[in-house]
């Protein structure tokens, strides 16, 4: 995934290409994470921070 490459490499923004491979564009680390939570919020906020989804059970009683 482009934000794990980007993590890993220690790049904080990267060009976005149209089906010509031409520059149309530069996003960053920040706005790839805001479009995911506004575009598949159940996704983004059911996971853990490893990387490991969390249990659909509850805890507890």
């Amino acid at each position: 995934m482009v934000l794990e490459a980007m993590e890993e490499h220690n790049i904080r923004f990267i060009a976005v290409l149209d089906d010509d491979r031409r520059v149309i564009g530069i996003t960053g680390q920040k706005t790839l994470m805001e479009f995911m939570a506004e575009y598949f919020p159940r996704e983004v906020f059911t996971q853990d921070p490893t990387g490991v989804t969390m249990s659909q059970k509850k805890e507890g009683a």
